[in-house]
């Protein structure tokens, strides 16, 4: 769907930071440690070019966007005296699971914007009038969330989304059969009954209890019952569109603007697609 850049193939252990996921403002990188890393990718890559290097926000470790026809662009990390480093697209993620490593380079303008598939049939589908939202501001690029309730991705990204404090919609989706729907109904039916504090509560993140409740509530719902069929006729109009004619297999799914992307996106690289930086290539 749409470019997809390599961001993930190294899990960095034990390396989980807090607080905000941007970098320290541009510094100076002192020269022993660019010679040191320089030496090392002298010795173990042919022509590599370093496009950018700072310090993540793990002390020491520095992040080097690299080039050359092989790698292209590629993320390493690297100890400040060159002795060890992660290659080929490493990952640092913080406490609030952003990858700010990946943000950060997208931010300084070393890797381009990541762009996303063509959002616009799917859109046609989808009836904002009908279906929940997270109430906010109104943002640059319209948002659409995809989601499954029972998907802790899908719920990840709703607390993101809250957090952020623009307006998005929110489109249920059955990804995973009939349990999906049935809570995605029980979901819906409180939204449709007003009881809009109670439907975010059982999309708490990390809360197994609520969790454990939404499947046992859903379980109650009959979907042969007829006061259901428009929120049935909603959910399998817009899934089998999904499931079908895009063939993406696991939520979420996150529409910003007309740009469609799949997997969770985080809160930062979020804002990063409605409010592109000005120096994004």
């Amino acid at each position: 769907m749409g470019k997809r850049f390599l961001v993930v193939s190294v899990l960095v252990l034990g390396l989980l930071v807090s607080g905000s996921v941007w970098a320290k403002e541009k510094t100076e990188v002192p020269a022993k440690v660019k010679a040191a890393i320089q030496k090392v990718l002298n010795k173990n890559y042919k022509g590599l070019e370093i496009v950018d290097i700072w310090e993540t926000p793990v002390k020491g470790v520095y992040a080097v966007v690299i080039e050359n026809e092989v790698f292209k662009k590629s993320i390493f990390m690297f100890s400040g005296d060159g002795k060890y480093y992660f290659p080929y697209n490493a990952l640092l993620r913080s406490g609030d699971d952003e990858n700010v490593v990946y943000v950060e380079a997208v931010r300084r303008g070393a890797i381009k914007l990541p762009r996303g598939a063509d959002a616009t049939d799917l859109l046609k589908r989808v009836d904002k009038s009908k279906i929940p939202y997270i109430d906010g501001k109104k943002p640059p690029k319209e948002i659409v969330l995809f989601f499954d309730p029972l998907d802790v991705r899908s719920r990840k990204e709703i607390q993101r989304l809250k957090e952020l404090g623009f307006k998005a919609y929110l489109q249920p989706v059955n990804w995973f059969g009939l349990p999906s729907t049935k809570a995605d109904i029980f979901l819906w039916d409180l939204w449709n009954k007003g009881k809009k504090k109670e439907f975010f509560k059982y999309l708490q993140v990390n809360d197994d209890e609520v969790l454990k409740k939404l499947r046992e509530e859903s379980k109650k719902i009959n979907v042969d019952d007829s006061k259901y069929k428009d929120m049935m006729d909603e959910i399998n109009k817009v899934s089998f569109y999904i499931s079908m004619k895009l063939q993406v297999k696991e939520p979420p799914l996150l529409s910003v603007g007309n740009e469609l992307f799949g997997g969770y996106m985080g809160g930062e690289l979020l804002k990063l697609h409605l409010f592109p930086p000005q120096n994004a290539k």
